[in-house]
């Protein structure tokens, strides 16, 4: 430890992948900085020392300084939310040419948006859909609240489930990809969904990734 030679003690538990705690053991006090990482999904992520909250430290995709004086028996909190998040990505082919004036042409020859759910660091997939599928294809409202997701029940062993709420069907059940089986037994689990390209809708909701 800083300052003082004297080892530091740190213990860590998770309780559902939300919270972690470190509390330092300190034979005696001493001033030294303490660094967090904090996670880039952790958009409302908070932090307190000995439950006093810590404004502005706990700044996704970097790492929540604490310098002070410390004491035995202080302690750290770390809260982690797990939303649910829905990434977009496109799969697309572009040929070049040009016009008999010589001018260039650019034609958009392949165009296929994709959809990904994960929550927090877990990475979701589908379980077992109609049957053996290697794919599947969804359509999505562009004005969606929260992007079309909601959350199952907690509580649940290995991670809750989250569903998709496309149009035309029942919500699509996912689950955290380790809960979702191997690609034996007939089944098959798909992290990256197609969305169907039918509406203007789609296509200007992947504007910003076509450029």
């Amino acid at each position: 430890m800083p300052a003082t030679g004297q080892p530091l003690k740190v213990a860590t538990f998770n309780v559902n992948g939300i919270r972690s705690r470190l509390p330092h053991l300190l034979a005696c006090s001493a001033r030294f900085a303490v660094q967090i990482r904090v996670p880039d999904w952790a958009a409302q992520a908070s932090l307190s020392v000995n439950g006093e909250p810590q404004a502005g430290v706990a700044v996704a995709g970097g790492y929540a300084r604490l310098e002070r004086e410390w004491q035995a028996g202080d302690e750290i909190t770390l809260q982690l939310p797990m939303a649910p998040r829905l990434h977009h990505q496109v799969n697309q082919n572009i040929q070049e040419s040009r016009a008999p004036d010589g001018s260039p042409v650019r034609q958009v020859v392949l165009h296929q948006a994709y959809v990904g759910v994960s929550r927090g660091p877990l990475v979701y997939a589908t379980p077992l859909i109609d049957g053996y599928k290697t794919e599947e294809t969804v359509r999505l409202e562009q004005d969606a609240v929260h992007d079309g997701l909601s959350e199952g029940p907690a509580g649940v062993v290995g991670g809750r489930s989250v569903f998709l709420h496309a149009c035309g069907r029942e919500p699509l059940e996912l689950v955290p990809y380790y809960r979702a089986g191997g690609r034996q037994d007939g089944s098959w689990r798909l992290t990256w969904l197609s969305v169907a390209p039918d509406s203007e809708s789609t296509w200007e909701l992947y504007d910003d990734l076509k450029q």
